[in-house]
């Protein structure tokens, strides 16, 4: 969420109209609309009213739509109010996931650590703002003016503090300190938010970081397996969904293997929710299984190894994406990809193991850099049977940093 500064002569009417506007975008399923309010809310398209406003008040800086109305039948006077600061500062300091993540990362943190120097009494707005910039002292205090802060929700996000603790990225500053202040005073590690109904974003999920906008945007937390081991041996869920998901793009085996050392077991589904018509079902998807998969897709063969050891189905067929290895098990997966250790491992491991034939022993030729063989199965096959493999082969090698299979290609 980006704020904007309220237009001169605000009125009321108008930004009521805006939310009921937004309501009608967010159940015309309009892009923007869900990613303004899918951090928020349950499902998006069942947005209501109140809840339209509160996103509006938050463009606009305000922590509630009460602030922002009390604002403007004051006058709506000039300057930034403490509070538009204090929620204007939670949100550049924060990690953000959506549609759209090229407009948040370093240079926002950066903002944040500027405006916080600029104005050191943001630090004293909120226990949202004490957590996030890890003032154990400040949390300790505003705890002791009332305890059921502890979980109390607010900022820009309508999250607890723990939250801020786990996604801040304020520069040079480690929110962990304050985090074990929260955590001691009966602060939930189960706390979350469902990112458009549907995706878990947990405590555990924001102090992993990375994502789709890469782990320059999305950086892990400086503390972070200090951080993580604190919240999994307080009884965070090892079972996180999103963390695997958010992790998988780049290598490092710290979130799996600290997930499987506190307890994640194959037969964990995934926590992720699907929609089904009208309706949101649990995913049937084993969790491990995924990640497995997904080791396997952009070559990650100590991940790989470590999920392989820890018991994950190796006999269950990926039916995750719309993909050339949808149907398949794990030992072929392997081989589509190229990843001829990753199979001997399942092999060895007691896997299902099985051979190609036609269009798939090229493509597994092709990938394994066996240009001979390759060029074997090609003459017995149709041209036209290469088409939809023109594309989808190059991008799984350029993944995987394929060496072979890209020259084999060539």
């Amino acid at each position: 969420m980006s704020t904007d500064s309220l237009p001169e002569r605000a009125n009321l009417e108008q930004l009521k109209k805006q939310a009921k506007d937004l309501v009608k975008a967010a159940r015309a399923e309009d892009l923007d609309a869900l990613q303004r309010i899918g951090p928020y809310f349950g499902d998006p398209a069942r947005i209501a009213l109140q809840q339209a406003q509160l996103v509006i008040a938050r463009r606009f800086g305000f922590s509630s739509w009460t602030r922002l109305k009390r604002h403007i039948e004051a006058g709506a006077p000039d300057g930034e109010t403490a509070d538009q600061r204090a929620t204007r500062f939670l949100d550049l300091v924060s990690l953000h996931y959506g549609y759209f993540v090229g407009d948040f990362g370093p240079k926002r943190f950066e903002q944040a650590a500027a405006l916080l120097v600029a104005h050191p009494e943001i630090a004293d707005e909120s226990i949202h703002v004490a957590a996030a910039i890890g003032d154990a002292d400040r949390v300790s205090a505003w705890l002791d003016r009332d305890a059921d802060l502890v979980n109390a929700k607010g900022g820009s996000h309508h999250w607890a503090p723990l939250m801020y603790a786990a996604y801040g990225r304020l520069p040079g500053v480690s929110s962990l300190p304050a985090s074990r202040v929260l955590l001691e005073r009966g602060a939930d590690p189960q706390t979350h938010y469902m990112w458009g109904g549907q995706y878990k974003f947990t405590v555990l999920t924001g102090v992993f970081g990375q994502g789709e906008g890469g782990s320059i945007n999305q950086p892990e937390h400086p503390e972070v397996e200090a951080f993580a081991r604190l919240l999994l041996e307080v009884g965070a869920d090892p079972n996180d969904s999103q963390a695997i998901y958010n992790t998988h793009f780049e290598e490092g085996d710290l979130c799996v293997s600290l997930l499987l050392e506190y307890g994640l077991k194959p037969v964990d589904l995934n926590n992720w929710l699907v929609r089904d018509g009208e309706e949101m079902l649990m995913n049937p998807q084993e969790t491990m299984h995924f990640a497995l998969i997904a080791a396997i897709r952009r070559g990650y063969a100590s991940r790989a190894k470590l999920l392989i050891d820890a018991g994950v189905d190796l006999a269950k067929t990926e039916e995750a994406y719309e993909t050339r290895v949808k149907g398949h098990t794990p030992y072929e997966v392997a081989l589509l990809v190229g990843e001829t250790g990753i199979a001997a491992d399942i092999a060895a491991a007691g896997g299902p193991v099985s051979e190609f034939t036609g269009l798939k022993a090229w493509e597994a030729a092709v990938m394994a850099g066996d240009v001979s063989r390759a060029r074997t199965l090609a003459a017995d096959l149709a041209g036209d049977m290469f088409e939809a493999r023109q594309i989808e082969l190059p991008m799984d090698a350029v993944a995987t940093r394929n060496h072979k299979a890209l020259r084999a290609m060539i």
